[in-house]
């Protein structure tokens, strides 16, 4: 799928919906709304997530809580043409490596941080 203002724009480089001006627009608005840093991806090898806004966000309240913030709707995928939700096929097609939502990035990141909140915060 293209991200751009017309289907047949030839020079649309628009891969992922957060490269559309839509998409910065409503980022600008949250991060003007939400007091938090802005962070961005650096070179992670992914063409999803590469020098493009963090939004992943993860804290810890001692050993009784964790909290993690996704961003789901950045680097996912297109949803395939012609399924539903609740397809067996959509499902065994979506397990990863082939389908993400997250990209490898964000994938890597909660992962490392579900298994640092599962440790003692006197061990970490």
């Amino acid at each position: 799928m293209c991200f751009c203002p017309t289907v047949s724009d030839s020079n649309c480089t628009r891969k992922y919906i957060n490269d559309t001006d839509k998409f910065e627009s409503a980022l600008q608005a949250w991060q003007e709304y939400n007091p938090v840093r802005d962070e961005q991806y650096g070179q992670t090898g992914d063409s999803r997530t590469a020098n493009e806004y963090k939004l992943y966000r993860y804290r810890t309240f001692g050993k009784d809580a964790a909290i993690f913030l996704l961003d789901t709707r950045s680097f996912r995928d297109d949803i395939l043409p012609g399924t539903t939700l609740v397809s067996s096929e959509l499902v065994s097609y979506a397990l990863p490596p082939r389908r993400t939502m997250l990209g490898s990035a964000q994938l890597t990141d909660l992962l490392r941080d579900l298994r640092e909140a599962q440790l003692d915060p006197e061990q970490a």
